[in-house]
């Protein structure tokens, strides 16, 4: 493996991270708006 592969494969690495970041966030803020919409209606 050369150095200009392993550059790409850590960039890969990097960019995959983000997403599944990204994603545990938004799947956390559904979490969190579940209970909210349910008091909203209570209302």
């Amino acid at each position: 493996m050369n150095i200009q592969e392993l550059i790409d494969s850590v960039k890969e690495t990097e960019i995959n991270a983000t997403e599944t970041q990204v994603s545990k966030m938004e799947s956390e803020e559904v979490s969190l708006l579940g209970p909210m919409n349910m008091l909203a209606f209570d209302a």
